[in-house]
């Protein structure tokens, strides 16, 4: 018998299907796929202050996304 794990890393990423998204071949794609289908799930965890502090994937994605048009007002493009 295989073992779980093993069948989970012989997956490719485009082989998770995303509605709008053709292959989750690259980050950015798979982090909008997880902004789309688990966005109240917790993307990330820090300590502040010995207080957990949690970023869900709705929240990653709207930073990530605020990010990338300050880089496109400032004229940065694609391949930069």
């Amino acid at each position: 018998m295989t073992p779980i794990a093993a069948v989970a890393t012989t997956q490719e990423p485009a082989a998770i299907a995303v509605p709008g998204a053709d292959a989750l071949d690259t980050f950015p794609k798979m982090l909008m796929g997880h902004g789309r289908l688990c966005p109240e799930h917790p993307a990330m965890r820090e300590k502040d202050y010995g207080i957990w502090q949690s970023w869900s994937w709705a929240e990653v994605a709207a930073e990530v996304a605020a990010l990338a048009g300050g880089l496109a007002a400032l004229g940065f493009q694609r391949g930069d």
